[in-house]
């Protein structure tokens, strides 16, 4: 016959919800529906300890673990006292258990509500293997304090992973939101991430970086708007807000755990695609990117990964957008637990999109007084040959010019005579001491142009009269566009051609 006490206590069958450890709770750390409990006041013992024996006092433990923080493999308890932030219903608790430890076989759970009243469940569960999620029945209206006792399955004292216990069902709204978000996973288009190179170990991958940090073609974000989540967390938790390591993580500095990133950038800039540094067992085999332009209008896009042979890899994911004012990314699960609700990123970076130039003029001559009064033109088209190639090529042309204006000068010494000699060393001494002349601005010069082909110091400017050939960009940014081009001067100036950057 039962007692009394007995009596009271209602048997209630945990309701299996799928294999998983702590961190892949059915519901997220900071959804509205979580009742939420007072974590300071929370008491817990390990009862088969002396009162003041070390491990005895396993409140800061219980505290983890309603949080889903620490290791709690050595916090097991016999008694758990919980009290709650203000009186309201609880549907129930969703509860995480390891085979490894001690799981409860099972569990007593009371509770009071705000006139005292108590209500006591039990619930008893079966023998598994590995890691499993429960939820447990309650449906109260009033409950503001939550006691709970129990048996371990292989001592006396239980250990539980992660209790988290939710005040009533998803509203409507919530059920349209959580139901849209999942057609927007199912219905974004899938973009192929590109495989670009294995990351090195020692720095977790983010010394091996495709591209160099301070390259101009990557986008900065607003790092201190940017915003990272960990919603297997409480909102209580100290490690639920990832802000701070996101921002690490985009400075190359550390990695992050997250649910939920949201990048902000400091003005619109056009997107050609991301960098990012994947991990063989903590990324996420697809991540769900929202771009946001600065008309509001979000494109949304699925990268897909193939597992990495490597433990580091660099991938690239192509985006091919205008005008980006925002970045969030979110993913699904990691490699070695689908069910998880965080993941993990190495590192990440931003590539710009408008590093090819389009059309108009970028170079106009500009006439100086000397020059032909003939308007000067430009109409360049650039080579499409990479800039290492075409600057070679360059430099190449150059030498070649040199040696032959080398053959030609020696080859027309050696055939003229002792007395123009003399005069074209007369021509040397007077270019010589003309050179003091010039840099006085205050002493007259002649108007009347030399007879002899005298070198002509090369103007700051470039004029009508000069040939310029464009060969390649060799650089952009916030100056403008710079070209490497080959200037011919006219004869009158004696030089041979060369190279010069214009912008």
């Amino acid at each position: 016959m039962s007692s009394s006490t007995d009596a009271v206590i209602q048997t209630v069958q945990p309701e299996f919800i799928h294999e998983g450890n702590k961190w892949c709770c059915l519901i997220p750390g900071d959804a509205p529906n979580i009742k939420s409990a007072k974590f300071p006041t929370i008491k817990a013992i390990d009862g088969t300890k002396e009162e003041g024996e070390f491990g005895y006092d396993q409140s800061s433990e219980a505290q983890e673990m309603m949080k889903a923080e620490g290791q709690f493999d050595l916090a097991y308890f016999t008694h758990i006292s919980i009290p709650f932030s203000s009186s309201s219903s609880m549907k129930g608790a969703y509860i995480c258990l390891w085979d490894f430890t001690s799981p409860p076989s099972h569990l007593i759970i009371t509770l009071t509500s705000s006139k005292g009243e108590k209500t006591s469940k039990k619930y008893e569960f079966p023998e598994f293997r590995g890691d499993r999620w429960y939820f447990l029945p309650v449906d109260l209206p009033d409950v503001v304090l939550c006691e709970i006792t129990g048996k371990g399955r292989w001592r006396e004292s239980f250990e539980i992973h992660s209790l988290v216990f939710i005040s009533r069902d998803e509203t409507p709204e919530e059920i349209t939101s959580r139901e849209a978000r999942e057609k927007l996973w199912s219905e974004a288009p899938i973009v192929k991430s590109e495989f670009v190179k294995e990351g090195d170990e020692e720095s977790e991958g983010r010394d091996s970086i495709p591209i160099p940090r301070d390259d101009p073609k990557l986008v900065d974000p607003s790092f201190s708007m940017v915003k990272c989540k960990h919603d297997v967390y409480s909102k209580e938790s100290k490690r639920y807000d990832q802000s701070s390591d996101a921002q690490k993580m985009l400075r190359g500095e550390d990695d992050v755990w997250l649910s939920h990133l949201s990048i902000p950038f400091p003005s619109p800039s056009p997107m050609k695609g991301a960098y990012i540094c994947v991990h063989s067992h903590c990324s996420s085999p697809s991540l769900l990117f929202t771009f946001t332009d600065c008309d509001g209008k979000k494109t949304y896009k699925k990268y897909e990964f193939t597992r990495p042979k490597h433990r580091f890899e660099w991938h690239f994911l192509p985006i091919d957008l205008d005008n980006v004012v925002l970045c969030e990314i979110e993913g699904k699960g990691s490699w070695y637990n689908k069910k998880c609700r965080c993941f993990r990123i190495y590192s990440v970076v931003f590539l710009r999109g408008d590093d090819i130039p389009t059309s108009p003029p970028l170079l106009t001559p500009v006439p100086v007084p000397f020059s032909s009064s003939k308007t000067p033109t430009s109409n360049l088209s650039l080579p499409s040959k990479p800039v290492k190639e075409a600057v070679k090529e360059a430099v190449k042309e150059e030498e070649e010019e040199e040696e032959k204006e080398i053959k030609i000068e020696s080859r027309g010494k050696k055939d003229i005579p002792s007395s123009s000699k003399q005069q074209t060393e007369s021509l040397t001494q007077e270019t010589k001491t003309s050179e003091p002349t010039k840099s006085n601005p205050n002493q007259p010069t002649s108007s009347t142009p030399s007879q002899h082909p005298i070198p002509v110091p090369l103007p700051q400017t470039l004029t009508s009269s000069c040939t310029i050939t464009p060969l390649c960009i060799i650089g952009k940014g916030g100056f403008g566009v710079v070209i490497l081009a080959r200037v011919e001067y006219p004869a009158s100036y004696c030089s041979p051609p060369v190279l010069c950057a214009l912008k």
